[in-house]
């Protein structure tokens, strides 16, 4: 879990458990984070199945699914209140990574 640069953020998240195969790590970079635009762009290391954002109390507020096994996905932020978010990615094969979402 780094921060590469200012708004930045670079993870390699993987799935949840006790042991953690390397096998199932995806990176995944989110930009700009926080956000104060109306996007926010989500580029990983696999391609991206779906994502789903939850805000603080666990209601989806966003669901998007990928396409054409795109890497890259644009999500919309501007109908989102300030605050944190929590974006679940799933990829193929089950796996699945969770990030935080900063929109100001």
């Amino acid at each position: 879990d780094t921060w590469t640069d200012l708004k930045r953020h670079t993870c390699s998240c993987g799935t949840l458990g006790v042991q953690e195969n390397v096998a199932n790590v995806v990176s995944v970079i989110a930009y700009p984070n926080p956000t104060n635009n109306t996007f926010i762009n989500i580029s990983a290391s696999e391609a991206i199945e779906n994502i789903a954002v939850y805000n603080v109390v666990g209601q989806e507020v966003i669901s998007k699914k990928g396409y054409n096994n795109a890497k890259q996905i644009l999500v919309e932020t501007a109908t989102l209140s300030k605050g944190i978010y929590t974006a679940r990615i799933l990829f193929e094969n089950n796996k699945t990574a969770v990030i935080k979402i900063s929109v100001q």
